[in-house]
Order: C-alpha cells, then sequence, then structure tokens
C-alpha cells in the first residue's frame, strides 16, 4: 500500500507542485469545458489521490465522480480496480482490528471508513 492512505495500485504521476492545480483542472473541467484540456498528468493525479479526504475534500470528490463516468480505456479500468481494492483491504482491516481501542486506531478507522465510501461510491458511478 501507498504511504498517503489512498488508492493501493499505482499510476505513474509526476509530483504535482500546488495542490490548487489538480483542483483547478477538475473545476475547469466542470464550468468551462471549452477552455479545459486533457492532461493525463493531472487525471493520473487525482484519480490517485481522490480517497484521501486531506487532498480533496467532499465538494471535489463530488466533481471527481462526475468526471469519472467518462474515463475510457485503461483509466477507467484502473480506476474500477483500485476501488475494489480499496474496499476489500478495508473490509480486512476492520476484522484485523476488533479490540482496539486507542485514539490513533480510531482515527485510522475514520480515514479507512471515508476511504471506503468514497471507493463505494465510485463503484456504483463506473456501473452506470
Amino acid at each position: 500500500a501507498n504511504k498517503s492512505g489512498d488508492g493501493i495500485l499505482k499510476l505513474k504521476i509526476r509530483a504535482v507542485k500546488d495542490l490548487k492545480e489538480p483542483i483547478s483542472y477538475l473545476t475547469l473541467w466542470k464550468s468551462t469545458r471549452a477552455a479545459w484540456k486533457f492532461n493525463k498528468n493531472l487525471q493520473n493525479w487525482l484519480l490517485s489521490n481522490m480517497y484521501d479526504e486531506t487532498k480533496l475534500d467532499d465538494k471535489i470528490f463530488s466533481i471527481m465522480l462526475e468526471y469519472c463516468k467518462d474515463l475510457k480505456g485503461s483509466a477507467r479500468t484502473w480506476t474500477k480496480n483500485d476501488a475494489e481494492v480499496v474496499v476489500a483491504h478495508s473490509a480486512e482491516m476492520s476484522s484485523d482490528e476488533e479490540g482496539e481501542e486507542s485514539e490513533e486506531h480510531a482515527r485510522e478507522a475514520l480515514r479507512r471508513n471515508l476511504r471506503k465510501t468514497r471507493a463505494d461510491r465510485m463503484l456504483s458511478v463506473l456501473a452506470e
């Protein structure tokens, strides 16, 4: 698993210098499609960080769900597989941790639950 706690599968991504860049890319796609231009690196960054609420808040994640409806080919396959892995991993971890009560475990369980909820939402969008 990768350390940032988002999707599990790896995509090739060049580092994004500023978090505003992928968010602007997505909001421009939503608001002004004529001015928007496809950027594979930003798309890959968004796909591999979309389950991390510290990087994409709920409002931006909702736009991401719309964006992913139109995914084609390997990006769509990768996104679906990654969502399935996040859901499965979340279920495994929950059963491993029963009885653990520390604050850190509680925070981690909350993060995992949010990732699972987002992954479930993504799977239902991709199934449409």
